[in-house]
């Protein structure tokens, strides 16, 4: 929210809403679960500042807040070493590459995804991903590799509603195409890699497909993307599922219409990060 609300005691937060028995809310650390007969209950007491919190809600209804109009370029976000939770402070949509102040980012790795996709950036590229843009009334995470404080670009922010560039809509296509649903599940993990030969030279090209499948179902898809930091292309991919099994890599290269099984397996984990950005995951 790009406000302070007047008061983020969750009684006060959310009295005009319709709430029931077992609603929850949770942050990165605490929670709290709605009864019918005594309100709510759990070490979470209110809304932390400047961070994404999960509402898990029976029936959907609009959340009006009121309060104090937040300056982004005044208003710095701490984050720490691993996952980050971060709420967006823009009043419009932006682009990934102009939403944040590069200054003020911590350095080393750095992942960033909302619900459907992700993004890894990188000092000379910048954001590179199919996470195209950030938008309003939206959470993100951040994974650092240590402690700093960032801050949004204030000019960085578009007051249209809809902001549409190439890698959304990919992103999109590839999402429809292989029934891909991220809607259907509530965890994601992220794969940073490159394929290589048996000599372990990189051998993706422009326009190659990598695809996640578990049980036989796709569950991720990307297409190469080029790292100017590294002079060669690499897979970012989102891949979607809320159980612990084995995810299989398929290639799609060139104009070949048959995909490529690969011998690299992984063992799904949310939030899990396979390969960096400067050491991706090598794949055969």
């Amino acid at each position: 929210m790009s406000l302070y609300p007047q008061n983020t005691g969750l009684p006060a937060l959310f009295n005009g809403l319709s709430l029931v028995n077992l609603d929850y809310l949770k942050s990165t650390t605490l929670s709290a679960v709605y009864y019918s007969g005594s309100g709510w209950f759990g070490d979470l007491k209110s809304v932390p500042e400047s961070e994404m919190v999960k509402f898990k809600k029976t029936t959907s209804e609009m959340l009006t807040v009121s309060g104090k109009e937040i300056n982004p370029a005044l208003t710095y976000i701490p984050v720490s070493s691993g996952w980050n939770r971060i709420g967006y402070l823009l009043k419009g949509n932006s682009a990934v590459g102009s939403a944040f102040d590069a200054a003020t980012l911590p350095t080393g790795d750095l992942l960033l995804k909302s619900k459907d996709a992700s993004a890894v950036y990188y000092p000379a590229s910048g954001w590179v991903g199919d996470l195209d843009s950030l938008r309003v009334l939206t959470g993100y995470m951040l994974k650092a590799a240590g402690n700093g404080n960032f801050r949004y670009n204030s000019g960085g922010a578009k007051l249209k509603s809809v902001f549409v560039q190439d890698p959304g809509s990919r992103r999109k296509y590839l999402y429809n195409r292989y029934q891909i649903t991220p809607e259907s599940f509530d965890n994601s993990a992220t794969l940073i890699g490159e394929i290589v030969n048996e000599k372990g030279g990189n051998i993706v090209k422009a326009g190659d497909i990598l695809l996640g499948y578990i049980k036989g179902e796709a569950r991720g898809a990307c297409e190469a993307f080029y790292i100017e930091d590294l002079n060669r292309y690499l897979f970012i991919m989102t891949i979607f599922s809320d159980t612990n099994d084995e995810i299989t890599l398929h290639l799609k290269s060139g104009g070949n219409a048959n995909e490529i099984i690969l011998a690299e397996k992984y063992n799904f984990a949310a939030d899990a990060v396979y390969g960096s950005a400067f050491t991706p995951t090598k794949c055969i």
